[in-house]
C-alpha cells in the first residue's frame, strides 16, 4: 500500500523513533562525512568525500522508506484484522494515524 507523496512526512515523523539499526548508525556516520566535505578544500579529498558521503546518503535513505514501507504495511495488516474483527476502534484509529 503507498500513500500519496502528501502523507509521507506523516510517516516520516511517526518513524522516527523506529528507525532500523542500519540508518541509526549510519546517520552519524553521514554527519561526520558531511562536516568533513564541507571543511576540505582539496578538489581530490573533497571527490573522494563526496562518494563516501553519497554511499552512507544512499545508505541511510534507502533503509528509511524501507522501514516506512514496513511501517504503513503493519498498520494496513492492522486495519484489515481489525475490519474483519468488527473492531472499528482499531480502524478508526489507524485511519486517524495516515490522514
Amino acid at each position: 500500500m503507498l500513500l500519496p507523496r502528501r502523507h509521507l512526512y506523516l510517516i516520516i515523523n511517526l518513524t522516527n523513533e523506529r528507525l532500523i539499526a542500519d540508518a541509526r548508525e549510519a546517520i552519524p556516520e553521514r554527519k561526520i562525512a558531511k562536516g568533513k566535505l564541507m571543511g576540505t578544500n582539496s578538489a581530490c579529498l573533497k571527490e573522494e568525500l563526496q562518494r563516501q558521503y553519497s554511499t552512507l546518503n544512499y545508505r541511510v535513505k534507502r533503509s528509511a522508506t524501507a522501514e516506512q514501507r514496513r511501517f504503513v504495511e503493519n498498520l494496513a495488516t492492522e486495519a484489515k484484522a481489525g475490519g474483519q474483527n468488527q473492531e472499528l476502534d482499531t480502524v478508526y484509529r489507524i485511519t486517524t494515524t495516515l490522514v
